[in-house]
């Protein structure tokens, strides 16, 4: 995905280098969030569904595209599996899908 960001082949060379590290940095404190936070509710906001869920589910569809080893993230992964589960995400994700 680099090249929506630069034009560069180094440029493009350095992200692919830094972007496993800093989405696995994101990925862990999302994780410890979601550990801490889980007796609140199965939302990012506790009991209330919210546009937070939408684009948490949507961080969390790039974490192996972008070399995010997913092992130790079962809570982020559980939150994606239960997002990718609703009907209307379905329907979302068949309708942006490539023809």
């Amino acid at each position: 995905r680099g090249s929506r960001w630069a034009d560069l082949p180094e440029s493009q060379a350095d992200m692919r280098a830094k972007v496993p590290q800093t989405m696995t940095a994101c990925a862990q404190l999302l994780e410890a969030q979601r550990e801490a936070q889980h007796r609140d509710g199965p939302w990012v906001l506790g009991q209330r569904y919210s546009v937070a869920d939408a684009y948490l589910f949507t961080v969390a569809s790039w974490l192996e595209a972008d070399g995010v080893d997913t092992q130790a993230l079962p809570r982020l992964l559980a939150h994606r599996a239960q997002r990718q589960a609703r009907p209307a995400v379905q329907r979302a994700l068949a309708e942006a899908a490539p023809a």
